[in-house]
């Protein structure tokens, strides 16, 4: 003979059974959808990036273009912000040698990477012979004779180190290359003074 009350009972444990484990299903769904959405890939578990950017530097003119490369280490606080240091040295065509920025990084959407950061930008100038430390920027070193006198119609003149305050902006977008690496291809503008920087390039990055 059927006992009602323990149909009753075994029914009601198999509907609570299923029930839970839809429920387990749906959240493990929903949380799956919603790092798909926010782009959350294999590298976003890494919080540390060692950064190499390789690229040129240029005053928007042909004798003032020369190559950049910079090393730095980037710092993810979360999805959306991150924090770094960064040096770049540029070649000798163009009128600066050395800066060192703090970069901050945002990331409000899929690859797109925005950079705003102060830094500090150290050069060496060559001005006429006597002029040097006439310029309202810091000084930094001393002076250098780069004149060769035994020329003839030669020029006599002195380099002199300086350093100016800079601020960045810029943007670029990253892809993911693997589980580790990142590859952005990047545009910067940099204020020194009232002179406009523009540097471009590739910065690689390793996540660990």
């Amino acid at each position: 003979m059927i006992n009602l009350p323990q149909v009753l009972l075994a029914f009601l444990a198999l509907v609570l059974s299923g029930a839970t484990n839809a429920s387990l299903g749906q959240e493990a769904e929903h949380e799956a959808a919603a790092a798909h959405e926010e782009g959350v890939g294999e590298h976003e578990s890494h919080a540390n990036f060692a950064l190499l950017f390789l690229g040129a530097s240029t005053h928007l003119e042909p004798r003032s273009t020369g190559g950049t490369i910079g090393l730095g280490y980037q710092r993810r606080l979360n999805r959306l912000w991150s924090i770094g240091l960064m040096g770049e040295y540029s070649g000798s065509r163009i009128e600066r040698d050395f800066i060192f920025l703090l970069p901050i990084v945002a990331s409000p959407w899929h690859g797109l990477r925005l950079t705003i950061g102060p830094g500090i930008e150290f050069k060496n100038l060559d001005v006429p012979a006597g002029e040097a430390g006439s310029h309202e920027t810091a000084r930094l070193g001393g002076v250098y004779s780069l004149g060769l006198g035994s020329e003839a119609g030669s020029v006599e003149t002195e380099e002199e180190s300086e350093t100016e305050v800079l601020a960045r902006f810029g943007a670029g977008w990253e892809f993911e290359v693997g589980r580790s690496f990142v590859l952005t291809p990047a545009l910067f503008a940099d204020l020194a003074g009232s002179k406009w920087t523009l540097v471009y390039g590739l910065e690689f990055g390793y996540g660990f």
